[in-house]
């Protein structure tokens, strides 16, 4: 058994201890600029702004639901506010508080992590109290179990991502709710309490709500209650009916989602939200990829060399693929030597360790990670909460080996020590945008969107010939129209609106894509500034068909209208565009302009 007195003393030395090293790692942080889709789903974002938007989800659904799209934005911005409301519920909270200033969302992201580090360390306690872990070669060690996972958990360089990354924030949040609702279940199964089982009910519900990674909080919880406690199955399942009864949320949830913005309840259309678009062969080669995707998150937690923001994966195309049956063939002979160290009565602490280590990252991974494509098919978030698994099955196997207290935790302090000072070195990897993307770079040359992202960068600190020079780097690496945008929009604010012509023009060649209009608008610009009416009034038409309700889109095609004497099409443009917008004075400066030109050119053709 464990000491009293140790035990009384573990929570307030590793706060305290926690609280140093976050202090040494994540102070310097605060500051760092938003980079990635910070600036999409923040910067860029109105919707989570407004708190009127959060009430409207349930008056207006499908409204909520096709907002950024209807403002021009990507349509996944909705799809990421409606399965994730209290994540952006903490974003609107940090936005009143102080804008746009990362100092507060990133001090939140850190508290976040912090807390979750310290759950980390209540559920090795709990699990250490179940019947089956009592077999260790000393006692004593037992209180270091617990201890080292929550440390490992919070030093590790691989969770820098959901920490640094504002966005991600999701990731964490939904940890800590996932690990408060595991953790509670346990207490209310120990106290009969049915106060903690109704806050294993919330904190399922706001995991859920979190990410979509909370929707297997309630299967684990039960599976453990039968693999670590030895609860019956019928009883476990008993007892944990008040979770199992979430489960249908999410997916219910994810279909409304689909339904409102495409008219679509199909399976496809809901497993394919998150790509935009029903691809079945990509949806097979997603899952075929994933078996060596779950050994490169476990390999990072081992060895965490070649962390990276953007990693370049390649797909794989055919169950014949080695990566595929080699992967797959690993995990298969993971869980069999943990189960055949299970079964032997020297080796069954280390196999139990082993065991529940593989169970939870299997279960936590497999959301975002199995069956769903996703449109990344690895991100290091991904493993924050399975991470928590791995870290308390590292923890039991090294407290498990028969040498003295103090060498164990020698061995893990200077385990920790190793993963505190490659997380030092990774944290300032994200000190700028460009500083990151140029890592990523280096690790992921054949991967166009990670040179996309340093051209930007280059572009936002005012380098504009690196920029054009990444830009025309990446279209080496896979033309896209992205790049050849960037390209014409860079060339019209150097002022050299025939080359920017030039690029767009070329872009033209490789639609259809995610960022058409974009493409169409800076063609358009450039026609404007060559005064070639006509091609410009073709772009800003097409681009303004993708999205009625763009104002400016609206302007652009009515000055241009104007250009060409065709006061009839632009004064229906402009009426259309008051009736979505009946409050721009904008617009309705403009109709009344329109309708002068109109009058005057009617005079000017009359006999």
């Amino acid at each position: 058994m464990q000491p009293k007195g140790m035990k009384r003393f573990e929570l307030p030395l590793l706060s305290l201890l926690l609280g140093m090293l976050g202090l040494s790692l994540f102070a310097g942080t605060l500051n760092y600029p938003m980079v990635f889709d910070d600036e999409i789903y923040l910067v860029g974002n109105p919707i989570f702004k407004n708190f009127e938007n959060f009430a409207a989800i349930f008056q207006h659904f499908e409204a909520v639901a096709k907002m950024a799209a209807k403002n021009g934005l990507e349509g996944d911005i909705s799809t990421n506010f409606l399965m994730r409301p209290l994540t952006y519920l903490t974003f609107h909270w940090n936005h009143q508080a102080d804008g746009l200033n990362p100092f507060g969302y990133r001090l939140v992201n850190v508290l976040i992590h912090f807390a979750n580090a310290l759950l980390v360390w209540r559920l090795a306690s709990l699990l250490l109290e179940g019947r089956r872990l009592e077999n260790i070669a000393f006692p004593t060690s037992i209180a270091l179990i617990p201890c080292l996972s929550g440390l490992l958990f919070f030093v590790h360089p691989l969770q820098m991502e959901s920490v640094i990354y504002i966005i991600q924030r999701a990731t964490s949040l939904c940890t800590l709710f996932y690990l408060a609702a595991v953790i509670c279940h346990f207490e209310a199964n120990a106290r009969a309490s049915a106060g903690w089982r109704c806050a294993s009910v919330l904190s399922v519900l706001g995991a859920m709500f979190t990410k979509e990674s909370g929707v297997t909080a309630p299967v684990l919880a039960v599976l453990l209650d039968v693999a670590v406690f030895g609860t019956p199955l019928r009883c476990a399942l008993w007892r944990g009916r008040g979770l199992l009864v979430c489960l249908p949320i999410l997916p219910l949830l994810l279909a409304s989602v689909s339904h409102a913005q495409t008219g679509a309840f199909g399976g496809g259309a809901i497993l394919n939200i998150a790509t935009g678009e029903a691809n079945s062969s990509y949806a097979l080669q997603y899952a075929l990829t994933q078996p060596s995707v779950w050994l490169a998150y476990l390999r990072l937690l081992v060895w965490p060399q070649t962390l990276n923001i953007d990693p370049e994966v390649s797909l794989v195309k055919h169950a014949s693929d080695f990566r595929f049956w080699g992967s797959a063939l690993c995990l298969a002979l993971l869980l069999k030597i943990s189960a055949l160290l299970r079964c032997r009565p020297q080796t069954r602490f280390v196999g139990e360790a082993a065991c529940f280590g593989l169970l939870w990252f299997a279960l936590t991974v497999s959301p975002d990670s199995s069956l769903v494509p996703l449109p990344d098919c690895m991100a290091e978030h991904r493993s924050y909460l399975p991470s928590v698994g791995i870290f308390i099955m590292a923890s039991a196997l090294l407290c498990s080996v028969p040498t003295p207290p103090l060498a164990v935790c020698a061995s893990g302090l200077i385990l920790s020590g190793a993963f505190f000072t490659a997380t030092v070195q990774r944290c300032k990897v994200w000190s700028s945008a460009e500083k990151l993307w140029r890592d990523v770079c280096d690790k992921s040359p054949g991967k166009p969107r990670p040179w996309l992202n340093l051209a930007a960068a280059y572009f936002d600190a005012g380098k504009l010939e690196e920029s054009e020079a990444t830009f025309l780097h990446s279209i080496q690496v896979a033309p896209t129209v992205p790049a050849f945008a960037n390209l014409a929009f860079l060339n019209l604010k150097r002022n050299l609106p025939e080359r920017a012509f030039e690029f767009a023009q070329l872009g033209m060649n490789y639609r259809p894509s995610g960022y058409d209009q974009l493409l169409l608008i800076h063609f358009g610009d450039a026609c404007v500034r060559l005064k070639r009416w006509q091609p410009a009034v073709k772009a800003y038409r097409e681009a303004l068909e993708m999205t009625p309700s763009r104002l400016d889109l609206r302007l652009r095609l009515s000055y241009c209208l104007l250009e060409t004497f065709n006061t009839d099409e632009v004064l229906e443009v402009l009426r259309t565009g008051l009736r979505l917008h009946p409050d721009s004075p904008q617009l309705a400066d403009a109709i009344i302009t329109a309708e002068r030109f109109h009058h005057k050119f009617k005079l000017r053709l009359s006999p």
